[in-house]
């Protein structure tokens, strides 16, 4: 939403500098095309950076692109810019950094602008030697204690299946500030890498990021049906033993036609995708090379799986 202190135009005005009559300007707001600022009595109040926004409005109206189309790129012209920001803010913080604590996932690339930090990995990988939780609390806490800037970089986005709120609050407990910094998770990421859309008008209206893993001494969730329930589902940490995953996503309900698609080792070297329907599930990542795996579900992939059948048909009548 435009900011009260840059809205200076009223609708009238915004009109008449956009070109436009009134009426379109309100037609834009309705369609979340615009967000001009509301004053306490209910006036619009718009600014420069709505009338910039009208302009680029026009030129994709203008080149026949529908309102729905204009919405998704200027949707995406938005994140870009977070993703800009958040990119820059990391940067920043790991040029500034004394010690980053890393997981096992990052970037070689992302851990060289930490050009003057001490490296420690503690990464957690499935069926691997890792750090205990519990030590990598007190190792966090102990750095803040010596240096002026500790950073816990994490693979994907923190705050998801990222045990960040383990280590928040135990440095909070500690006294210890912390500033989160938001990543992109892996769902987000498979969306991009596709090209599709874990929305999408008409087929799914909810999307549900689920994970069949438990602690140990933790009862297990209701992953399977919350997947089910979803008309696009995300499911991390679930490729470990992808047979039982099929069974029980179709014991709760799913059908065995299901679209799915494996990624692996997403924005890493090596970078792989598979599609197919959940039937197929432990041959699709039996057919990945080893890396983290990303399951998803849903209609919004029928088209990609579709080709990956008919790929794997293909390749199986070549040899």
């Amino acid at each position: 939403m435009t900011d009260s202190r840059d809205a200076v135009y009223i609708i009238s005005v915004a009109a008449e500098l956009g070109g436009v009559h009134p009426q379109t300007l309100r037609i834009y707001e309705r369609r979340g095309l615009l967000h001009p600022y509301r004053t306490p009595g209910g006036t619009r109040r718009y600014s420069d950076r709505d009338l910039e926004q009208l302009g680029l409005i026009q030129e994709l109206t203008a080149d026949g692109v529908n309102l729905e189309g204009v919405r998704q790129v200027l949707e995406l012209r938005d994140e870009v810019e977070r993703l800009r920001h958040q990119v820059s803010r990391l940067r920043r913080l790991l040029g500034e950094a004394d010690i980053v604590f890393h997981d096992a996932l990052v970037p070689q690339e992302m851990l060289q602008l930490a050009e003057k930090a001490i490296l420690v990995p503690v990464g957690k990988r499935c069926g691997q030697h890792s750090t205990s939780q519990r030590f990598i609390n007190k190792r966090l806490a102990d750095a803040a204690r010596r240096h002026q800037v500790v950073v816990r970089l994490k693979g994907g986005d923190p705050m998801l299946f990222g045990r960040a709120q383990e280590e928040i609050a135990f440095l909070k407990k500690n006294r210890i500030r912390v500033e989160v910094v938001p990543g992109i998770t892996a769902a987000s990421a498979a969306s991009a890498q596709l090209g599709v859309s874990l929305t999408l008008r008409g087929v799914s209206r909810s999307v549900v990021f689920a994970t069949p893993r438990a602690g140990e001494g933790e009862e297990r969730s209701a992953w399977a049906k919350a997947a089910a329930a979803a008309d696009t589902a995300a499911l991390y940490m679930a490729a470990h033993d992808a047979q039982a995953v099929r069974d029980e996503l179709l014991r709760a309900g799913l059908r065995s036609e299901t679209p799915v698609v494996v990624a692996a080792s997403l924005t890493l070297p090596g970078e792989q995708t598979r599609s197919g329907f959940l039937i197929d599930l432990p041959a699709l990542v039996s057919g990945t090379n080893g890396g983290p795996v990303l399951l998803l579900l849903g209609e919004v992939f029928a088209q990609e799986a579709a080709a990956g059948v008919l790929s794997a048909r293909t390749a199986s009548q070549a040899a």
